[in-house]
């Protein structure tokens, strides 16, 4: 896997062996970041169940400030300890260890982020969980886009977020969302 955009373009990435992790593909990683456009540049950003990091990486490649990645497994985790070390990415990074939805109001954060990349693995009933964990904490407010990776039976639920977009690609959506209250 590569960085698509920005000044750490066509850097290789380091992704866990395996299943257990699905990367964010290439494409789909590109048409995410063309939706956003330069409305990156200098936003917070916090990636949960990061994977390898692809997501938040490539935001800080595309002028982002500064990414939190959240991952609870021993391989993900070491990959993106490693991507950032390659890319020399760790003033602008911090990882975090956590189970996710559960432990996500222990993520503190000195500047609330702008924006929320959330890949949960596919079909295991996390993605509505988590985005009501995710309301219950202080990290977002109505400027706040969170964007979601999911399969077709997972839609989110819009509660407490507004679908402002939806992407299909194969067999996975990318929702766009924005908090409502």
């Amino acid at each position: 896997m590569r960085i698509s955009g920005g000044e750490l373009k066509r850097r290789e990435l380091k992704t866990p062996k395996g299943n257990d992790t699905r990367p964010t593909s290439g494409i789909t990683k590109e048409s995410i970041f063309n939706i956003i456009g330069t409305g990156i540049k200098d936003l917070t950003v916090l990636d949960l169940f990061s994977g390898s990091g692809a997501l938040g990486i490539e935001a800080l490649s595309r002028g982002a400030a500064f990414s939190i990645f959240v991952e609870k497994e021993k391989l993900p985790l070491k990959c993106i300890h490693e991507n950032i070390l390659k890319l020399s990415l760790g003033d602008k990074t911090k990882i975090l260890k956590k189970e996710l939805p559960s432990q996500i109001k222990s993520i503190f954060m000195d500047k609330k982020p702008d924006l929320i990349f959330m890949d949960p693995p596919y079909s295991k009933g996390l993605v509505n969980p988590t985005l009501k964990a995710l309301e219950q904490t202080d990290l977002i407010n109505k400027k706040t886009m969170v964007i979601v990776e999911h399969s077709r039976d997972e839609v989110p639920d819009n509660s407490f977020f507004e679908v402002i977009n939806t992407r299909k690609y194969g067999k996975s959506l990318v929702s766009f969302l924005n908090y409502m209250i």
